[in-house]
């Protein structure tokens, strides 16, 4: 299994693992400035229930060795992964 598959795989179960045991309210945050389109709309994420403990081991072996101790980046870079992967996944059960 090549290193892309692996991370791939992995930010895969870490969204599906989260979806399935986690609330996620997504509240939109506007720019006044410009026309809402799906571009441009940015939303703030709260987490209900969620372990600290879980979210320690993720910033202490993810974020802070790959990006900076960034968990915007972090999150963003999983969810585009998960999105990658199962167009990849996809395409490969079509044909």
């Amino acid at each position: 299994m090549t290193a892309l598959v692996r991370i791939l795989l992995g930010a895969h179960t870490f969204l599906a693992f989260f979806h399935a045991n986690y609330y996620l309210k997504l509240i939109p945050v506007v720019e006044k400035s410009s026309a809402m389109t799906e571009q441009n709309l940015l939303v703030d994420l709260t987490f209900h229930d969620f372990p600290a403990s879980l979210l320690k081991e993720f910033t202490l072996k993810i974020v802070k060795p790959y990006f900076k101790g960034n968990m915007d980046k972090a999150i963003k870079s999983l969810m585009e992964k998960t999105l990658t992967e199962e167009s990849i996944v996809k395409k490969a059960l079509n044909k």
